[in-house]
């Protein structure tokens, strides 16, 4: 099985992803050898107040419980667990660092774990550059990311920061004084399994490259991204089926595979003169979803896909909508300085949005957008600070395009701007989250929370079937795309010159490097992208 990347991966190494994105997508498919400990353990500690009771002569000698087989039991749980991870310490308020490495020494049971810096690059939580004019803006930021990505890494339970005597103690007071001193050992199994799933996943995402840590960190750190998975085929709701290829292929662009092994060696080159260098397929598993090839046809049907399903969810909550609204003619009176007369002009904007949503006396002018989080723009940040470490940075950058676009002819007619902005994996933007909110409080029928998760599974059933649909045409019409230019591309690949995008770059490193000659005039790669074998590289 193919991963659809550059670097080679084993077929135990993708297992071993696949079980694990879904277990973090609440399918509940966990490893029974890492994660009996994380049962055995609890078990052990419930039974502990009845053990104390059966047995009080343990009481009253400390040592003589060390000596018990249920003593040296819940030792080598603990230690287990401990060598696990599942004591790792996170830190959510700084800098967005995990403060324990999952390959650092394991803490001691019998004290809280010792804060170790961790040397691995950094765990995907927005962290904002250190600006002294904004420190405190940062600080608050920093602070909302620890609070949204609080329950994915969970503090260390006290069964494993504390000794097995202290818990013993707690356990044999609990039962002989009647509740002063409660006991329970109820969702421990629940907290250590997650603290050992959030220590696998960050040791696979230090481990996986760029294009790997953006697909995890819009997965994990964003709710509803798994709504698809989890969504039963009723019958009453035809939105929440899709079918079978669909299903396929929305697996494959879950794990951040090629939608088609077939196409591991291909280029794009019907993007070549529009990049830089000549996209490669299996650099760039879904540059379907941004190929120029694909951008009025599976792209475009998408787009429609989740319009009209926001719009139904809309008309169920009582909203008025109007489609494809235009924005009504605006009259401006100037003055005519040459006949001194005042002169009336009529002006209809060509632009529109998608959704005009209009309840009671609020205008709602909503523009949906499909953007994917994986572009190798996006890629290029810092190593640390990248987007690729950040959730919804896509959706964001969106919200802010739509709102330079639309603010200024909204105000002109009171309307409200809310930028719709979805991530092609399923994240939502945070304007269309605040948008379903409002719409939850008028649900009919429904009540909030019903009416979040049915809207939860319209939503990305109709995005992962748009997404299907972008990869299945998106390989075909490369295939077509290649045939159709096939006689022409030896003709003309020498004569034809490069793209606007390559000239640019060239005149770019040449600006950057006035040493470099005419070699850097002409990109190296433009005379045999036309026909999909990539020439030698520009040094760097």
């Amino acid at each position: 099985m193919s991963t659809g990347r550059v670097t080679a991966v084993s077929k135990e190494q993708l297992l071993q992803r696949m079980a694990l994105q879904l277990s973090l997508s609440g399918l509940g498919l966990r490893a029974v050898e890492s994660g009996r400990s994380a049962t055995y353990f609890p078990s052990l500690q419930q039974i502990l107040p009845y053990f104390a009771q059966l047995h009080p002569e343990l009481c009253k000698d400390p040592a003589a419980f060390k000596r018990t087989e249920l003593y040296l039991e819940l030792k080598h749980c603990q230690a287990e667990l401990v060598k696990a991870g599942a004591a790792n310490e996170f830190d959510l308020s700084s800098e967005g660092m995990p403060l324990t490495a999952p390959d650092a020494p394991p803490p001691s049971p019998t004290s809280s774990p010792s804060p170790t810096p961790v040397a691995a690059p950094a765990c995907p939580i927005a962290a904002c550059p250190p600006v002294a004019s904004a420190g405190a803006a940062c600080r608050s930021a920093r602070i909302s990311a620890a609070r949204r990505t609080a329950s994915r890494f969970p503090s260390p339970s006290l069964a494993l920061t504390q000794s097995i005597d202290d818990t013993w103690q707690r356990a044999a007071r609990s039962a002989y004084s009647a509740g002063a001193h409660p006991f329970s050992a109820l969702k421990l199994q629940s907290d250590l399994t997650r603290s050992l799933e959030a220590t696998a996943w960050l040791r696979l995402f230090n481990g996986c490259g760029r294009y790997q840590q953006a697909t995890l960190t819009s997965l994990s750190m964003n709710p509803s991204t798994s709504a698809w998975l989890s969504m039963p085929p009723l019958t009453s709701e035809p939105g929440y089926r899709l079918r079978d290829e669909d299903y396929r292929l929305a697996i494959r662009h879950r794990l951040g595979q090629l939608p088609f092994d077939s196409l591991r060696d291909e280029l794009c080159i019907g993007c070549a003169r529009r990049n830089a260098e000549t996209p490669s397929l299996l650099a760039d598993p879904d540059h379907a979803h941004s190929c120029s090839l694909q951008q009025g046809v599976s792209v475009k049907q998408r787009h429609d896909s989740v319009k009209q399903v926001l719009a139904e969810l809309a008309r169920s909550c009582g909203f008025h909508v109007e489609v494809e609204p235009r924005f009504p003619a605006t009259v401006e009176t100037r003055f005519d300085a040459v006949t001194g007369a005042h002169v009336q002009s009529v002006t209809k904007p060509l632009a529109h949005g998608d959704l005009l949503l209009v309840r009671g006396n609020s205008r709602q002018l909503i523009d949906v957008t499909v953007v994917r989080p994986t572009t190798p723009l996006t890629l290029r940040g810092p190593a640390r600070t990248g987007a690729h470490l950040q959730p919804l940075v896509a959706a964001a950058a969106a919200e802010k395009r739509k709102h330079d676009s639309y603010d200024a002819e909204c105000a002109k007619h009171g309307w409200k701007l809310v930028p719709f902005a979805l991530e092609s994996l399923g994240a939502k933007g945070g304007e269309a989250a605040q948008l379903l909110q409002r719409m939850a409080a008028h649900a009919i029928g429904r009540d909030p929370t019903a009416f979040l998760a049915h809207a939860d599974r319209m939503l990305s059933a109709a995005l992962q079937a748009g997404n299907a649909s972008v990869s299945t045409q998106g390989a075909a019409g490369l295939l077509l795309h290649a045939y159709r230019r096939g006689g022409e591309v030896h003709a003309s690949a020498v004569s034809r010159g490069p793209g606007r995008h390559q000239q640019r770059r060239a005149a770019r490193e040449l600006r950057e490097r006035p040493d470099a000659g005419l070699g850097a005039i002409v990109h190296a790669d433009y005379r045999c992208a036309r026909v999909g074998v990539r020439g030698p590289q520009l040094a760097a």
